[in-house]
């Protein structure tokens, strides 16, 4: 948001399981940096920050969509950029630095762009205790082109993150989710 109140730049994560159950049942994380940002997330998006007034704040807000009668319910917002790696998976998505532009917009009210969505951006973790399917390497052979970010979570966030993650990208959606599928396979 510029010191207007004028959203300068946009971007909609899907998250198909909820942090919270990733952390009770000590699973995995898994999320998807969209290319477009659906027009009821957009809305309801707009709605909140026209209530809450908010000017000059990198912010993200959480919703969820009722699987009872589908209407978007607002969880959180909050005013700092997201975590678990959305920041990054919004440059890979976008082909941008959004850091360089959130401190555009800070000091000189600026934004470039406009900006499109590339690519899907995937987040998929894993965990210690899980055995997989596929090893670190057979996943570079297999998606090498496709893997922009790998690294391991520091302890205190493995729970939520996993204790290593890879970040990776394509056009498709569908092959974002191969990939997912892929690194998290279990074996058995």
């Amino acid at each position: 948001m510029d010191r207007d109140g004028n959203v300068r730049f946009a971007v909609s994560h899907l998250f198909e399981n909820s942090v919270m159950d990733v952390v009770n049942t000590d699973n995995h994380l898994y999320y998807f940096c969209l290319r477009e940002i659906s027009p009821e997330v957009e809305e309801a998006g707009r709605s909140i920050l026209q209530a809450f007034d908010i000017r000059e704040r990198f912010f993200h807000i959480e919703l969820f969509k009722s699987h009872k009668d589908g209407r978007i319910i607002a969880l959180e917002v909050n005013m700092r950029p997201p975590g678990a790696w959305m920041t990054d998976a919004i440059n890979f998505a976008y082909d941008v630095n959004i850091y360089k532009e959130w401190a555009s917009m800070v000091v000189h009210n600026e934004v470039g762009g406009p900006y499109e969505g590339k690519y899907y951006t995937g987040y998929a973790s894993r965990k210690n205790h899980k055995h997989y399917a596929h090893s670190h390497e057979d996943i570079y052979r297999e998606f090498g082109g496709k893997i922009v970010s790998y690294d391991e979570i520091e302890e205190v966030f493995s729970r939520a993150m996993g204790n290593s993650a890879y970040q990776f990208r394509s056009p498709e959606l569908s092959e974002v989710r191969d990939i997912r599928g892929y690194i998290q396979q279990e074996e058995g």
